[in-house]
């Protein structure tokens, strides 16, 4: 990832004509941004709070047939990422919008506006 963000950079400004040369631009190292401003405890407490405001402000699905289904398509996802060992909670807003979300601490929101749309589970997964 980091090579193609390498490269685009260094298209964009030698298509713009900042760089005369053609040697490899050398970006520093910036590290992985997702602790550099929140600890693990304070994104989770951030999160609690995020999904309290949600419950007051939306209607979540509370079928447990959907709900578990949800969490079974998200954690087979979760199965082949980089984020092991992290708590997800996903869960079914009744909102005809084609939407997803996430926010802190690992809460993630479907709309069931785009389980509707969806024709098949890969269409699905692929949001």
């Amino acid at each position: 990832m980091r090579q193609l963000v390498k490269n685009f950079l260094f298209i964009t400004l030698i298509s713009h004509g900042c760089l005369s040369t053609a040697q490899p631009v050398d970006l520093p190292s910036i590290g992985d941004s997702s602790e550099s401003f929140l600890s693990t405890e304070e994104e989770q407490r951030l999160g609690d709070a995020f999904m309290r405001n949600i419950r007051q402000s939306v209607t979540i699905n509370d079928d447990p047939e959907i709900n578990e289904y949800i969490q079974s398509l998200g954690y087979r996802l979760l199965a082949n990422s980089d984020v092991q060992g992290r708590k997800f909670t996903f869960f079914v807003v009744v909102d005809p919008s084609i939407n997803a979300f996430a926010g802190p601490g690992g809460y993630i929101g479907i709309n069931t506006g785009l389980i509707l749309i969806t024709e098949n589970e890969s269409e699905l997964r692929s949001v």
